[in-house]
């Protein structure tokens, strides 16, 4: 199991905070029930709601991660090693041996956390698009604005269609969501929060 201090760390790199009290919270059945306590305040859909009510906006988000990195440890645990061997660039090379130094991390170590957060980032796209098929109301709903409601809070004022990748031509299940304007609000600063940094040095450095 993931400690306290691995979740930490990965919620602070990412959302600038390091949720402790939520971290805590969703662990604290271990007290009671040990190995077995994820059966308790780890379900993938419910948890995030209540973790939001009780520690605020992108907790959610926060809860999540938190369920998915055990759930990678779980796997890890129940597996072999298995030891890969990849080619690599050496432009590619260059970068990592230049991160290595600057973080002070082996190379395996660092090719290990870019694994895992990959593989985090790839089980929220699994979610979306479990998200998407699971809303088979959408096409009425296109068609009859009268019964749009916020699917983040319920409100039925002043919804609007948001599209995910930025498209208004896709409208598929999993790119567009109903949202209100003060839900709007609140995504779109919760994503100029997400991860300045990454998406500067992507534009700096490389674009």
């Amino acid at each position: 199991m993931p400690s306290l201090k691995i979740h930490e760390e990965f919620s602070l790199e990412k959302y600038g905070k390091k949720f402790t009290e939520l971290h805590q919270w969703m662990d604290e059945p271990v007290k009671i029930h040990g190995p077995s306590h994820r059966r308790y305040r780890h379900d993938i859909k419910e948890t995030p709601k209540k973790a939001k009510e009780l520690f605020g906006e992108g907790a959610d988000l926060v809860c999540i991660d938190h369920i998915i990195l055990d759930r990678v440890e779980e796997k890890n645990t129940e597996e072999k090693v298995v030891t890969i061997v990849a080619r690599i660039t050496k432009t590619l090379d260059k970068i990592l041996k230049e991160y290595c130094a600057f973080t002070n991390k082996s190379k395996s170590k660092v090719i290990r956390e870019f694994v895992k957060e990959s593989l985090i980032k790839h089980a929220h796209i699994g979610l979306l698009k479990q998200w998407g098929e699971d809303r088979e109301f959408i096409k009425e709903w296109l068609n009859n604005p009268d019964k749009w409601l916020c699917e983040k809070c319920d409100y039925n004022k002043n919804v609007k269609i948001y599209h995910i990748d930025g498209d208004i031509n896709n409208v598929s299940p999993e790119n567009i969501a109903f949202l209100c304007e003060p839900c709007l609000k609140n995504l779109q600063r919760f994503i100029r929060k997400f991860n300045p940094k990454e998406k500067f040095a992507a534009w700096f450095f490389f674009e």
